[in-house]
């Protein structure tokens, strides 16, 4: 009966331990969560309900492709 108990336990551990994930939370899904928010207030208070099929996306930065004239060009 102790080692059942034993056994139980330890498969436990071991099932919420791989369930613990700490980068959890860092994911990043790259939605625009402020425009979300206030397309989703401006509709509220006009009493209109909004249904995301797409979440609007969040644009990168844009890219300098032509370097500035203090930067070096590496030739």
């Amino acid at each position: 009966m102790k080692s059942i108990l034993l056994v139980a336990i330890g498969v436990t551990a071991l099932i919420s331990g791989c369930a613990f994930n700490p980068n959890a939370a860092a994911v990043d899904d790259g939605i625009d969560y402020q425009k979300v928010a206030t397309i989703n207030n401006v509709a509220k208070s006009r009493g209109v309900m909004v249904q995301w099929l797409n979440y609007p996306q969040r644009r990168s930065a844009p890219i300098d492709v032509v370097p500035s004239l203090g930067q070096p060009t590496g030739t």
